[in-house]
C-alpha cells in the first residue's frame, strides 16, 4: 500500500502484541456484559490514537485518511469510521462485530457471537446485560454515522461472518458503494479485493496516483440532479457509472431510502428517470448499477452505488390520520431455498403487483394479486441460482415496497 498508492501505512493488531506476532493472551481480559470492559474497547481507542498521531506529522496532507481491514479490522474500521469524521474512505472485507442482537430474534449474528456464548454458559441476568452492552460495539449503528466512500466484499458462504449480518450494517451506508458479491466464497477474501483495494484509494484520493505503480483507478458513479426543488415540481435524475474513464451501459435500479412522502419515478429501472414527490421534506435516493460480467466464469458480480439527498419545498402538510406505509414489508425464511412468505396483511383487500428482481435489475416474474389476503402470503419462486435478490410489491395508491432477500440452497 505504501509503494502502490504513494500512502503512509500503519499496521494495528487487536490483541497486545505487533501485528506480525502472536498473542498467548489473546482476547483477555474480557466481559461482554459491561460496554466499560469489552476486548474490543481498547482496539477502537488506539486507532483514533493512532490517527491522532497521523494528523500531527508533517509528511501526512492533513486530509486524505483511509481505513481498510478484513474480517476484525473490517468490522473495527467501520466503528472507527463512524466515530472519528476525519476517515474519508474504507476498504473492508467480511466485516466481523456486526449484528449482535441477531441471536435474540432467532437470525444471524457476526463474530465474535457473544449473545450465543453468554446464552450457552452465563445467566440471565448477564445475557440482558451482554444483549445491551454489545450495541455499543455493533458496527451496523456506526455505519449509520457514516456517508464517505466504501469498497466491500461480501462472501455469501461465509459462516464466520455471515452474509446477513454484513447486510445489515451495509445497508446503513449512504455514501458511494462498490460492493463486491463472492457468491461461492466462505470466510475468505477475493484477489479481486484486495487490488481493487488499490484502485479504489487511487479513485478516492489523488495523492494516491503514484507512478510507476499506478495501473487503474477501478469504478465510480455519479448522480444528476437537483438538490432542492418545489413539491409540486417534477426534476430530471440521471446515473452515469464509469470503470477507469469509460462510462458503463449497466442495468439500474432506483430506490427510496428514506422521506417523509411518496416518490414516484416514470421508470425506477432506467438510469434516467424523472421523478416528483407528494409532500415537503428530505429525501435519500438510491440508484444500483450492477456488472454481472463475471456471473458466468466467476460466480461473482459487482453492484455500484450512489446516493442522493434532494430537500423538497412546500407547505406544512398535516398529520394523517393513519401511519404513512412503510418503504419495506417483512418477509421469510430469509435466507431461503425455495419459497418466500411475505407479511401485507396490513394491505388486506387492496390490488397488488408482486415483481421479483435480479440485484441487476432483470425482471424474472410478475405475480399479479386482485385482493391481498389478510393473512400470510406464499410465494413459490422459480429455480434461482445462489444470490441476492429483490421483491417489490407495488400496491394501489401506495409508493413501491421494497425488500431484499437471499437464496442459498448449500
Amino acid at each position: 500500500m505504501t509503494e502502490r498508492c504513494n500512502a503512509i501505512t500503519i499496521s494495528l493488531s487487536i490483541h497486545n502484541a505487533e501485528p506480525d506476532e502472536s498473542d498467548p493472551n489473546a482476547y483477555a481480559p474480557n466481559n461482554s456484559s459491561n460496554r466499560e470492559t469489552y476486548y474490543y474497547r481498547y482496539g477502537i481507542l488506539g486507532t483514533i490514537r493512532i490517527i491522532d498521531y497521523l494528523f500531527e506529522r508533517e509528511d501526512f496532507d492533513g486530509e486524505n485518511l483511509g481505513l481498510t481491514g478484513v474480517s476484525q479490522g473490517g468490522g473495527l474500521s467501520l466503528i472507527v469510521a463512524g466515530l472519528d469524521e476525519r476517515v474519508k474512505l474504507l476498504a473492508i472485507s467480511n466485516p466481523a462485530l456486526c449484528h449482535h442482537a441477531g441471536y435474540e430474534y432467532g437470525r444471524e449474528a457476526g463474530f465474535p457471537d457473544y449473545l450465543k456464548q453468554s446464552a450457552d454458559s452465563e445467566s440471565d441476568a448477564h445475557y440482558a446485560q451482554t444483549l445491551e452492552a454489545s450495541a455499543y460495539y455493533d458496527a451496523a449503528f456506526f455505519a449509520k454515522r457514516y456517508n464517505g466512500p466504501t469498497l466491500v466484499n461480501i462472501s455469501y458462504l461465509d459462516e464466520v461472518t455471515p452474509a446477513e449480518t454484513s447486510f445489515a450494517a451495509i445497508n446503513n451506508l449512504r455514501g458511494f458503494l462498490l460492493l463486491t458479491h463472492s457468491l461461492n466464497l466462505g470466510h475468505e477474501h477475493p484477489g479481486a479485493f484486495w487490488d481493487g483495494r488499490f484502485s479504489f484509494f487511487r479513485r478516492i484520493f489523488e495523492n494516491a496516483q503514484n507512478p510507476p505503480f499506478f495501473i487503474s483507478t477501478g469504478y465510480w458513479s455519479e448522480i444528476e440532479g437537483e438538490n432542492e426543488l418545489d413539491v409540486n415540481t417534477e426534476t430530471v435524475l440521471n446515473s452515469f457509472v464509469f470503470q477507469e474513464e469509460e462510462e458503463l451501459d449497466l442495468p439500474s435500479q432506483w430506490i427510496e431510502m428514506s422521506g417523509t412522502g411518496n416518490v414516484n419515478f416514470s421508470d425506477d429501472q432506467s438510469s434516467m428517470t424523472s421523478v416528483n414527490f407528494s409532500e415537503s421534506g428530505t429525501y435519500v435516493l438510491k440508484c444500483e448499477r450492477a456488472d454481472t460480467e463475471e456471473l458466468d466464469t466467476g460466480n461473482n458480480f459487482t453492484t455500484i452505488s450512489n446516493f442522493l439527498t434532494i430537500n423538497v419545498l412546500g407547505n406544512e402538510v398535516s398529520i394523517r390520520e393513519t401511519e404513512k406505509p412503510a418503504s419495506t414489508f417483512n418477509l421469510f425464511p430469509n435466507p431461503t431455498q425455495s419459497e418466500l412468505h411475505i407479511d401485507l396483511q396490513k394491505y388486506a383487500g387492496k390490488k397488488a403487483l408482486i415483481r421479483l428482481n435480479s440485484v441487476s435489475g432483470q425482471v424474472l416474474m410478475e405475480y399479479p394479486v386482485e385482493n391481498l389476503p389478510a393473512d400470510i402470503l406464499e410465494l413459490d419462486l422459480p429455480y434461482l441460482p445462489d444470490g441476492n435478490y429483490i421483491i417489490t410489491a407495488q400496491v394501489d395508491g401506495l409508493r413501491a415496497l421494497r425488500q431484499s432477500f437471499l437464496v442459498l440452497r448449500n
